[in-house]
């Protein structure tokens, strides 16, 4: 399985209006990067408010993914991390707590 058949769309950090010109079209819960890779730029232009910018950044994702060096549980686990250590900012219980301790909720 290729590591863009691993990506799910919704996990990436698209603009607004790439997500939701994605929603209006075709995106589901398990349309991956894989997916979006095999329409091509056209068809992409085709969607309503898909422009170029919109375009540009679907396929900067995909070459990321595919230049990527982590393996994509690396990649899950960043994203957990990153929720959980922001949950902690802003409640502000990270004050003075061990990285083991924030590391053993995740598990």
């Amino acid at each position: 399985m290729s590591r863009l058949a691993k990506i799910l769309v919704k996990d990436c950090e698209f603009s607004v209006r790439t997500h939701n010109c994605l929603w209006r079209w075709k995106m589901n819960e398990e349309m991956t990067l894989h997916d979006l890779d095999l329409i091509s730029d056209e068809e992409l232009l085709a969607i309503p408010a898909c422009g170029r910018k919109s375009l540009r950044e679907i396929r900067e994702a995909i070459s990321s993914a595919k230049a990527a060096q982590l393996p994509i549980a690396r990649v899950h686990l960043y994203h957990e991390l990153h929720d959980l250590l922001s949950a902690e900012i802003e409640s502000g219980r990270i004050v003075n707590k061990p990285l083991a301790d924030l590391l053993a909720r995740l598990s």
